[in-house]
């Protein structure tokens, strides 16, 4: 201060301080990216910053930013500078250590095959810069325990291991190649299981295998534990009781392995044995019961239908509506069954009258022949008329038609493959003297009238005519009055080309009366007859056209067929049947049927019995395979007014329970396109009548 007064100079001066803080360092860092991962830093300055990062106390070139990508494992730190007008700071961050966590599989486990119980070991070599851990896995799934490099199995899939690499806590890892543990096995996956054999016979035995891959299979079977020289086949014929079992071998890729199946035993059993199925009667009315009785053996019985379990002895109630066949099966633990059926028939049929009557008396010998139209043509009696009417279903009605030239009686027809109807020979009554005649007349449908044909070489009635497979007639035996009475083995051939009639081989013995029909191989069957040296017959002949010969059946009948009406028809099995007609004394109620399979008669079921049997019946094979039988006559005043129905399989036979409107035998009729038979006259109280049966 000068003289007082103060002379201070003041001046202000700027003091900035180079403030620089790290708030957060590098932190240690393990990976497995192989891009590496960033390590960084952050810091606070009064200055410009500025960043030098160093790896194992190397500078980096190029590494000056607040972060870097470490890719090599080191340690790392990083300087930071703060300058502030001019003058700097640095501060040197914490060191950090990076580290690659890597790993790789060198050898990868191979695939393998073993036989079933045997082992494979899979290993694998791997490389990881930390800790390596293992685990196996079997078709996706981890396998408890396999945790090292190496792992031993035995099941069958595919294989891989999970390799792991722990370092600094961090895990990475790499899956190995699935490979698969093949197995050489076999499995048997059913049987042999134990079983029944019927004794005498044999039990099949076998089983049923898998396995993996295309392994070659064989077979070796046991008997009580013995190897049986050359059963070495999937299954095999038991005969004898006892124990079973097969080894089972597969051979594979070098490998066998075999496997013994369970032992099965077979136990022999009787066969099964029906002693009788009988019913308490075949042939019952709508809405009644019958009883059915099975004996049997060996078994357990089932009634069909119905399924009805039987005990043998047991008696079964049964109603059908219908006619049924019922069937017994027997079956016995080894499976062998042995059956038996019976037929109850359900009694529906019913009788229907035509609208109009015939135009003339047809109480006894009249025939009737179904035309190819439908229609049927009805002619002669016993009375020898000559007056023809035809039957038309369609309108139910006869009408009378063209008149044949001779009235006749115990003559021969048949229907020609044209559809024309021929009436053969018969008798007369000339005066007071029967002649027999050797005419013949043809039916022509189309103008429904007859004319003369070619004759008969010699005359004959009581003949039998039957069509043959070529078409032509076969005509034989009968008898002749000239002027006594003879009868006639001779057989002659009428050609419908030529209307002429040629003679061919005789039979062995004359008949008379005797019945015929055409056998389901072309032949011809005659059976019964009558002749004046043998009597009735019992016997039967064929004739085989093709080589015009004449053979005598080995077998005879049960019972004499002969004069008025016997029946014979041809079954659908080819059998023959002859049934009724009269013996010497009163009618026949027995069914002989010829079995040309063996050349032999054997006796079917009766016709019902009244009184003394049945003569002059009529007979048809319906659709559904039963024989009707109609009417007929004891010879002693009896006279039937039912159809009975035989069942040639189940040989049995039933009464209609409807009836016809009057009493008939000696009756024409015949059997309708649509399955029914028309039924004319045989009866005293109604000559001219008809009526329709539909079953």
């Amino acid at each position: 201060m000068t003289n007082g007064v103060d002379h201070t100079v003041t001046r202000n001066l700027t003091i900035s301080v180079n403030s620089l803080t790290l708030s957060a360092h590098p932190q240690d860092i393990t990976t497995s990216n192989p891009y590496g991962e960033n390590l960084s830093v952050t810091a606070t300055a009064s200055g410009a910053l500025s960043y030098q990062w160093f790896k194992d106390s190397n500078a980096i070139t190029g590494a000056n930013s607040r972060s870097y990508r470490a890719t090599q494992d080191g340690t790392y730190h990083v300087v930071v500078t703060s300058t502030l007008n001019g003058v700097t700071r640095s501060e040197t961050s914490n060191t950090a250590t990076f580290a690659m966590n890597t790993v790789s599989i060198a050898t990868q486990p191979t695939a393998a095959l073993v036989a079933d119980g045997s082992t494979n070991t899979f290993s694998v070599v791997a490389t990881g810069s930390g800790t390596l851990s293992y685990q196996w896995i079997r078709n996706s799934s981890q396998i408890s325990g396999a945790t090292s490099d190496t792992f031993t199995s035995g099941v069958y899939g595919n294989h891989e291991v999970v390799v792991t690499s722990t370092l600094n806590g961090h895990t990475t890892s790499v899956t190995s190649n699935s490979v698969l543990l093949d197995v050489n096995t076999v499995t048997i996956t059913s049987g042999p299981a134990d079983s029944y054999m019927t004794q005498g016979g044999t039990k099949s035995l076998g089983v049923s295998v898998s396995s993996h891959g295309s392994a070659t299979i064989s077979y070796q079977w046991y008997f009580n534990d013995a190897e049986i020289a050359g059963e070495n086949d999937i299954g095999i014929y038991a005969n004898q009781a006892g124990e079973y079992k097969v080894k089972v071998t597969s051979v594979r890729g070098g490998t066998t392995f075999s496997r013994f199946s369970s032992t099965a035993t077979v136990t022999e059993v009787p066969p099964p044995v029906i002693s009788s199925f009988t019913s308490a009667s075949s042939s019952i009315g709508l809405g009644n019961s019958t009883q059915i009785t099975a004996v049997f053996s060996g078994g357990t019985g089932v009634i069909t239908p119905g399924d009805i379990p039987v005990n043998s002895g047991d008696t079964v109630t049964v109603t059908p509506t219908v006619s049924t066949y019922y069937t017994l099966s027997v079956q016995n633990p080894a499976g062998t069954q042995s059956g038996q059926t019976i037929r109850i028939s359900v009694m529906t049929g019913t009788f229907a009258a035509v609208s109009n009557v015939s135009s003339v008396d047809r109480y006894s010998g009249a025939r009737a022949i179904t035309l190819p139209s439908g229609k049927v043509v009805v002619f002669g009696n016993d009375a020898y008329t000559n007056i023809t009417d035809v039957y038309n279903p369609t309108t139910n009605s006869f009408s009378r038609v063209g008149d044949m030239a001779r009235g006749r009686h115990r003559f021969a027809t048949a229907l020609l493959n044209d559809g024309k109807v021929l009436a053969i020979g018969g008798m007369y009554l000339n005066g007071a003297t029967y002649t027999s005649l050797a005419t013949v007349e043809i039916f022509d449908p189309m103008t429904e009238t007859w004319s003369y044909t070619g004759s008969l070489n010699v005359a004959r009635e009581g003949a039998v005519a039957v069509v043959l497979p070529n078409g032509k007639v076969l005509v034989t035996g009968g008898m002749m009055r000239a002027p006594g009475t003879t009868y006639l083995s001779s057989a002659e051939i009428y050609d419908p080309a030529t209307g002429l009639f040629t003679y061919v081989n005789s039979m062995p013995q004359a008949r008379g009366s005797a019945t015929g029909a055409l056998m389901a191989d072309g032949r011809v069957f005659i059976a019964g007859g009558y002749n004046g040296t043998n009597g009735h017959m019992k016997s039967a002949v064929i004739y085989n056209p093709s080589l015009n010969t004449w053979t005598t059946v080995t077998s005879q009948m049960n019972s004499v067929h002969s004069e008025g009406g016997a029946v014979t028809l041809l079954m659908n099995d080819g059998r023959m049947i002859v049934a009724g007609g009269w013996n010497p004394s009163n009618g026949v109620w027995t069914i002989d049927v010829y079995n040309p399979t063996t050349n032999s008669f054997v006796a079917g079921a009766n016709l019902p019995q009244f009184s003394h049997g049945r003569g002059g019946i009529t007979g048809h094979v319906l659709s559904n395979g039963l024989v009707a039988f109609i009417g007929g006559s004891s010879a002693l005043g009896d006279i039937a007014n039912t159809i009975v129905l035989y069942d040639p399989v189940a040989n049995t036979m039933a009464t209609e329970a409807n009836t016809m409107s009057v009493e008939r035998y000696r009756q024409a009729s015949a059997l309708l396109s649509d399955g029914r038979i028309i039924i004319i006259g045989g009866s005293y109280w109604a000559k001219t009548a008809a009526e329709v049966y539909t079953q």
